[in-house]
């Protein structure tokens, strides 16, 4: 993770992305939901989503006033969460599919409800970190 966020920093991506970002007016708080969604959706891995999108979040919030807050991370964490296990490279998805003998659309019809649930709690909880400053 440290070796990517390095790589990121280096290379000068994050600040043409922060720039663009900027440019195209995304809120911050939209990529730091987004990007860990679809790290996890496509890597079907915590470590994934979280080696992956974490670094460019730090990197987006930076380190002056909106340095990184607990809501950030709330927030990342549970989008990273969502986006991990609706993803069909999850392996406990495919366990599950292959145990009951059913397909990834009838499993995924279980679990998007509790991944709506989550993601409901998450954005609560960040709107009110986010009001008391943290």
């Amino acid at each position: 993770v440290l070796v990517f966020s390095a790589f990121l920093q280096k290379s000068g991506l994050m600040s043409g992305m922060c720039h663009d970002m900027e440019q195209w007016q995304i809120p911050v708080s939209l990529a730091i939901a987004i990007l860990p969604f679809l790290a996890g959706l496509l890597t079907g891995l915590a470590v994934g989503f979280a080696g992956i999108a974490i670094p460019i979040i730090v990197a987006l919030v930076g380190d002056g006033e909106q340095a990184l807050q607990p809501s950030h991370l709330i927030l990342a964490y549970a989008f990273g969460q969502a986006g991990m296990m609706l993803s069909p490279f999850h392996i406990c998805l495919v366990v599950t599919k292959d145990y009951f003998h059913t397909q990834i659309p009838t499993v995924l019809k279980r679990i998007v409800p509790c991944a709506i649930i989550t993601l409901t709690a998450a954005i609560a909880i960040y709107l009110i970190l986010t009001a008391v400053g943290l």
